[in-house]
């Protein structure tokens, strides 16, 4: 009877640390939304190689003008506040752009609430629905498009991990956007062995 009892106090004990390692990964893990989110998507004129090639060329001259102003932000907040006034130089630069390669196609650069499909950044996987972005379309912006997240400034990490032309799957609504996995291993990898050492020491105990 003794033994049974110390039995049961172990596992009470033991399920306790397994949330405290469990709690701290949700919290990494949900630690991303669609409200403190923006986003960044330039849509190409149309999917011919120099349309798409033209669209390469425009995000990389947004982004390299945006680098330096996005990197200190604290708030999302702070960084829609930075876009909006901004809208005007992040269109006439990429209007140049489009100019330089000796294209016509009008530019529109603007911030608001837009839909997006489920897609996968790198490591983040962000379900469909609606989120604040910055927007710049040419020409017609019936090619294929790109994306990536300007806050937090991910679109700074690795260019290519942004294409929105990969896979997507689909999310149960309302599922939380992902933080990297990266952030998460560090809880994964503990979990198992406070499992094993919990089994281990209950069939010690129960002999």
């Amino acid at each position: 009877m003794r033994k049974k009892t110390l039995v049961g106090l172990v596992i009470i004990v033991l399920l306790g640390i397994g949330l405290a390692f469990h709690w701290p990964g949700r919290q990494v893990e949900e630690s991303f939304t669609p409200d403190n989110l923006l986003r960044f998507h330039v849509l190409a004129n149309s999917d011919s190689a120099a349309d798409q090639q033209l669209k390469a060329q425009v995000r990389d001259v947004v982004l390299a003008h945006l680098r330096s102003k996005m990197e200190t932000v604290s708030s999302v907040e702070e960084a829609e506040t930075i876009i909006a006034n901004d809208l005007r130089e992040i269109e006439q630069i990429a209007e140049s752009k489009v100019r330089e390669a000796g294209q016509s196609y009008p530019v529109v650069a603007e911030l608001g609430r837009f839909n997006f499909p489920t897609r996968s950044y790198g490591q983040l996987t962000l379900p469909a629905g609606e989120y604040t972005a910055l927007r710049v379309v040419i020409g017609e912006g019936e090619g294929a498009n790109w994306w990536c997240v300007l806050f937090p400034p991910l679109c700074f990490v690795n260019i290519s991990n942004s294409l929105a032309a990969e896979p997507a799957w689909d999310l149960p609504e309302g599922r939380p956007v992902f933080a990297p996995q990266g952030k998460r291993t560090q809880f994964s990898e503990n979990a198992p062995r406070v499992r094993w050492k919990f089994w281990e020491l209950v069939s010690t105990l129960g002999r």
